[in-house]
């Protein structure tokens, strides 16, 4: 079973320190939970994507892969950038379109809203909240049409779920997602359920 995760800082595992150097992150935390060995999981992950840049860097090191389950985690520095719309959504159809055709779950968490740590102007949280509501939209209607699945994974009073930067999950935030993530992996996919299944036997 094989696990390709794509995004941002936040793929990566920014926040969720290793003891051992670098990060775990919620990428890795979801492979344990499924039992997924080191060597099945790819992670793309790099600082500061875009989702443009996402589907313009990270689908090139993929495309050939046909994975079981996919995680795409971006959207917050299109947020921070305030990214057309059209480009992002030209981008997400791409990543989403070569997820279905490699027969994979993929899944998608859905942005939160804006951290109170976030230091930001009242202006600009305003500008951020309304850019995140309509990538929302555009996520909801993915979903609709079957090319994603929607995770919520953060709910607005999670506050102790963020770093004081207020953009990076700490490590009680990367388990939560790995979590939730989980959980829906294993009650959509029949594969990820035969392999947790298996492990139990």
């Amino acid at each position: 079973m094989q696990l390709v995760s794509m995004g941002d800082s936040l793929t990566l595992g920014r926040g969720d320190p290793d003891p051992a150097g670098g990060w775990i992150g919620w990428s890795r935390r979801l492979a344990d939970l499924l039992g997924i060995s080191a060597g099945d999981v790819v992670n793309t992950g790099a600082e500061g994507a875009t989702a443009a840049r996402v589907a313009a860097d990270q689908l090139a090191a993929v495309r050939q892969l046909r994975p079981d389950l996919v995680v795409i985690n971006c959207g917050m520095n299109d947020a921070v950038q305030g990214s057309p719309m059209s480009t992002v959504r030209t981008a997400l159809t791409e990543l989403f379109d070569w997820g279905t055709r490699a027969g994979a779950l993929v899944l998608m968490p859905a942005l939160p809203t804006p951290s109170a740590k976030l230091p930001v102007s009242a202006f600009r949280r305003r500008r951020m909240e309304r850019w995140i509501a309509e990538f929302d939209e555009l996520l909801r209607a993915d979903a609709a049409r079957g090319a994603v699945v929607r995770v919520e994974v953060a709910p607005p009073e999670a506050e102790h779920l963020w770093c004081d930067d207020g953009i990076h999950l700490n490590t009680a935030g990367h388990v939560r997602v790995a979590t939730v993530l989980a959980d829906t992996a294993r009650r959509l996919s029949p594969a990820v359920a035969a392999s947790v299944a298996d492990r139990a036997s």
